[in-house]
């Protein structure tokens, strides 16, 4: 069972409700965003940047992630990608929720008066496409719905994005998220946490091993604060690495994990450590490559 006391329940949901609330669009949604942290440059995850979706060859691409976020939040991730139209297309379903939560009035009671859950779900596409050697843009459109007791609202969610590669090794990006609309909540409509991402990714490579130092900001509405994030991710034969750092006003955190690859199959498992002591969160990530 879980009691969710006020000031961890403001990291969760962003104007209304009591629970997971829409700010579930901002979390990591996979074991590499989580431990190399959201880069509107380097391909962890599309939900940076919809220019980010890419195969790297024909067939079609499985995704699945699972996980726990802060004070038991379950997220859920699945999705499926392949080329068409002359670029990269996806379809991803997205979850997070919390069960058990303590329904109490202002009177302290022995027993809560009801228990129940709250969750979000987005379900949408994303298409990207490459306009020349250089440059990569894509967009994003997807339902939200989520639901906290008997309450429920839905709307709609729009991501923008490109990635400009400048020499071999320098890559830029920039990415515009969840622009839209929710519907009322009880009495008031939800804000979606907008959120603006720039950031660079430097490669290079040494002996076997290639290295890519990744480093961006972003400003999320919910908060209005500043994110900063440092991270690199090494390849090594079938091998990926990953370590990154994040600082704001509230909050230090280090993320970690590793990844590996046999046949059509690949894993990856990542962890964040912070200074918020609601819990450690933890991912894991399956893909299976089709031909």
């Amino acid at each position: 069972m879980y009691f969710v006391p006020m000031f961890v329940l403001s990291l969760l949901v962003p104007a209304v409700g009591t629970a997971i609330g829409t700010s579930f669009l901002s979390l990591p949604s996979t074991a590499r965003e989580l431990a190399l942290g959201a880069n509107p440059v380097i391909a962890v995850t599309s939900t940076a940047n919809p220019a980010l979706i890419r195969m790297g060859g024909n067939g079609i691409k499985l995704d699945f992630s699972y996980g726990q976020w802060l004070v038991g939040t379950k997220e859920t991730t699945i999705g499926v990608t392949g080329r068409v139209f002359g670029g990269e297309l996806g379809l991803r379903i997205r979850y997070a929720g919390i069960d058990d939560l303590e329904l109490r009035s202002a009177t302290p009671t022995d027993e809560p008066l009801a228990y129940f859950g709250a969750y979000g779900v987005a379900v949408g596409g994303t298409y990207a496409r490459r306009l020349s050697v250089t440059t990569r843009l894509g967009v994003a459109v997807r339902i939200v719905n989520i639901q906290m007791y008997t309450a429920s609202s839905n709307g709609i969610a729009v991501d923008l994005g490109g990635v400009q590669r400048i020499g071999k090794k320098l890559s830029v990006g920039l990415s515009l998220l969840n622009l839209g609309t929710m519907s009322p909540l009880a009495n008031e409509s939800p804000r979606l946490p907008v959120r603006v991402l720039g950031g660079m990714a430097y490669s290079y490579d040494y002996g076997g091993i290639s290295n890519v130092v990744t480093a961006s900001s972003e400003w999320l509405s919910t908060r209005e604060a500043l994110i900063f994030r440092l991270g690199n991710e090494i390849y090594w034969k079938k091998v990926i690495i990953q370590m990154s750092s994040q600082f704001s006003e509230q909050v230090a955190i280090v993320s970690g994990g590793f990844g590996f690859r046999v046949g059509i199959y690949q894993f990856h498992y990542g962890v964040q450590f912070g200074s918020r002591n609601l819990g450690t969160p933890q991912m894991i990530d399956v893909s299976v490559r089709l031909p």
